[in-house]
């Protein structure tokens, strides 16, 4: 497809412009544009495609599907959840109306009780959705149940790597808040003091709620905890897993070999637009097996197919 990354560009220059809003985070557009690409130079989707994706969020990435694609189903659940990290399927309407995108349709269902019938897509694609899913292999199997025969399912989950990062990032993220706090609340004169502890408090309380096994990380994903969920997310685990669940992995693409959560803390917006910049060192450099283990995210093409040879790392 020759065509899609000025198809994107457009899509991502009017999310800018119309519907800055509702970017869940600085750099959220951008992110998910250049990994979308990078999937995308592994699969040939055809105007004729209809597809669907597996947990949309704003539904950004299926209004990048929709452009090369003839109707895209998005689904995710309704309200915000915050097991599963979603913003709700109604901030999606709010997008594609601004984006005047008419070929998708919005579906609000779980993962493991997709409302279709079998073989009804040409692709499937879900974007750091399966990590939260508890029963993973259940989803898999929805996923296989309504992709027709040589449907491809389009992944991205994380691997190993990010969980590593995890350790060294709540530290550096604690150390990003602590600054801006200081600086936002640095006035001069020994009044402004019990301001500025003041200021930090809530922050506090709240880091504490979210990371209650500081200095431990919290999982990321549906895992009891990170040293299970770095075990698990193993590249050779994710290819396993898909492989067993009637599919065919048929490519892996490191989709993020730059250290994203250690920049992120500091800005998702420059983090973002490194990622970008590398982009393509990342696609060159992707045909090299061994940077399959040192991406923190990890791109997955797979075909429903319960026979033949298997991908294996």
């Amino acid at each position: 497809m020759a065509d899609y990354a000025e198809k994107f560009n457009i899509i991502y220059k009017q999310a800018l412009e119309n519907a800055a809003q509702l970017e869940p985070w600085k750099g959220h557009y951008l992110t998910r544009k250049v990994e979308t690409e990078i999937l995308l130079d592994k699969v040939n989707l055809k105007e004729d495609f209809v597809g669907m994706e597996l947990g949309c969020g704003n539904a950004f990435q299926s209004a990048l599907l929709a452009s090369l694609s003839k109707r895209v189903f998005a689904t995710d659940l309704f309200a915000k959840d915050g097991h599963t990290h979603s913003i709700g399927i109604n901030k999606a309407q709010e997008l594609l109306n601004k984006l005047n995108i008419k070929n998708i349709s919005l579906v609000s269902c779980s993962a493991g009780a997709l409302p279709f019938d079998n073989e009804s897509f040409d692709f499937v694609f879900s974007s750091s959705v399966l990590e939260h899913i508890s029963d993973r292999e259940l989803a898999l199997y929805e996923m296989k149940r309504v992709l027709k025969p040589q449907g491809h399912l389009i992944l991205i989950v994380p691997t190993h790597i990010a969980s590593i990062y995890a350790f060294p990032h709540v530290f550096i993220y604690l150390l990003a808040r602590a600054c801006q706090l200081f600086l936002k609340s640095g006035a001069s004169g020994n009044d402004k003091d019990n301001s500025r502890i003041n200021a930090g408090m809530p922050f506090m309380k709240r880091f504490r709620e979210n990371h209650p096994s500081f200095p431990i990380p919290e999982p990321h994903g549906a895992y009891p905890d990170v040293f299970k969920e770095l075990h698990q997310q193993y590249p050779a685990r994710w290819v396993n897993l898909i492989n067993g669940c009637g599919f065919k992995v048929t490519d892996i693409i490191p989709t993020c070999l730059v250290p994203w959560l250690l920049i992120e803390p500091f800005s998702t917006a420059f983090a973002a637009r490194v990622y970008s910049l590398t982009k393509n060192m990342n696609t060159k450099i992707s045909s090299f097996r061994t940077f399959n283990y040192m991406s923190c995210l990890m791109g997955i093409i797979a075909v429903k197919d319960n026979y033949g040879s298997r991908y294996t790392i």
